[in-house]
């Protein structure tokens, strides 16, 4: 009787986990639900009183899901399917678990017919609780984080939840049927390894997402970038009318002898602190230049950049962003006391050429011709990146220094 009392209550969780992804609460989908429900029922009382194998009873689950969810929501397909497929998964990631703890706790060995027999009502209290609580965590994450996937994508998520429930099958008949089959241990490892296989290219999807979302990002930061620069352009002529107009009094108060230092240093502060956006024919060039000129401009040092760029640059955004901003910073690091930083920069279509000159009070390089790195310092992940983008786009570099300026050279070829 209790067993019965049991399968009304799985059936039941099964119900009003499917009912949790239908479209509507209507009395249709009521009784679509309640039929369900009985078929489920049926279904595992079935198994469980006659002689069929049980092995199976996963594939019957998910075609009464699958039929349920495709009359009563917009979940068809491989979605449905991969949602189909959850509530049985659920009750085994709970079972075996369980089951195996509670063995070792108890015996000290995987022994479930005694466990069964001792200690029934106590695994009982253990499991349909822990199974209520997992279906409902699943539910709510599946309609917040899963629904915006693919349709390859959840073809990828279905195969790795039957695959996962084939080995939990194999699992179990090895723990509760207490015989070693040589079968079900083939199955199982077999089922990891399509596991990996599939986890390696979902992950390669994952990256391969993350790399395409990094580039939007970039993309949109350059376009924010770009209307930022055409304000500050605009900004920059006011200030430079209104230098222009301090220069005029300047000058009648210099020609007079009468020269306020207050004006002047207030001359010298707005001349200096005015960065003009940089123009030319690759936006992402643009971008970190006026970036770090400004960064540049803060820290007092004298920032100077020469640009001969006839085409946007044949790299990938993300790459020449950071390998123009891990050299740039480099040199901002590396800053001696007179506080100069010369950049030159020229794409021609056949070859990028990069030339950056800071001067600097102390040797940078060792002597094997590597930037030394000081404690606490960070900069040195930073020539390994540029080191990694040349080698990817076959590129190489060249850092020389004297005693008051280090020099980095950076040649890429495109042809």
């Amino acid at each position: 009787m209790l067993d019965i009392f049991l399968n009304l209550l799985e059936s039941g969780m099964y119900a009003l986990f499917l009912k949790s992804f239908s479209d509507s609460d209507d009395r249709r989908t009521w009784i679509c639900t309640a039929v369900y429900f009985l078929c489920a029922f049926a279904s595992v009382t079935a198994f469980n009183l006659m002689t069929f194998n049980e092995s199976f009873i996963f594939i019957v689950d998910i075609l009464l899901a699958y039929s349920y969810l495709h009359v009563t929501s917009e979940h068809k397909g491989f979605n449905g399917l991969f949602l189909a497929a959850l509530p049985t998964l659920i009750v085994y990631m709970v079972s075996i678990p369980v089951t195996i703890l509670l063995c070792e706790m108890f015996y000290g060995t995987i022994d479930f017919a005694s466990l069964a027999k001792e200690h029934y009502m106590l695994l009982t209290c253990v499991t349909q609780p822990s199974r209520a609580l997992l279906f409902w965590i699943t539910a709510r994450k599946l309609h917040g984080d899963f629904s915006a996937l693919s349709r390859n994508e959840y073809v990828k998520l279905f195969l790795a939840t039957v695959i996962c429930e084939i080995m939990f099958v194999s699992i179990a008949n090895l723990l509760f049927v207490n015989i070693y089959s040589g079968v079900d241990i083939t199955i199982s490892a077999v089922c990891i390894v399509l596991l990996i296989i599939l986890l390696f290219d979902i992950f390669s999807d994952i990256a391969v997402i993350r790399k395409d979302s990094d580039d939007k990002k970039l993309q949109l930061s350059i376009l924010e970038s770009q209307l930022d620069a055409n304000k500050k352009a605009l900004s920059a002529q006011e200030d430079l009318y209104q230098i222009r107009h301090d220069l005029k009094h300047f000058l009648t108060a210099l020609s007079e002898g009468n020269v306020d230092p207050e004006l002047t240093e207030k001359f010298k502060e707005k001349y200096v602190s005015s960065v003009l956006p940089y123009q030319s024919a690759s936006p992402t060039i643009n971008y970190i230049l006026t970036l770090k000129k400004e960064e540049a401009v803060r820290k007092g040092i004298d920032f100077s950049c020469a640009l001969n760029i006839a085409d946007e640059v044949p790299m990938e955004q993300a790459d020449l962003y950071l390998l123009l901003s891990n050299l740039l910073d480099n040199s901002i690091e590396h800053i001696g006391i007179r506080k100069k930083i010369s950049v030159e920069i020229e794409y021609l279509r056949d070859a990028l050429k990069i030339r950056i000159i800071n001067s600097h009070d102390r040797k940078v390089l060792d002597e094997n011709g590597e930037i030394k790195t000081r404690k606490n310092e960070h900069h040195g992940y930073g020539i390994y990146t540029v080191k990694a983008l040349l080698k990817k786009y076959n590129g190489n570099m060249n850092m020389d220094e004297n005693t008051e300026q280090f020099s980095v050279f950076v040649y890429i070829p495109f042809e």
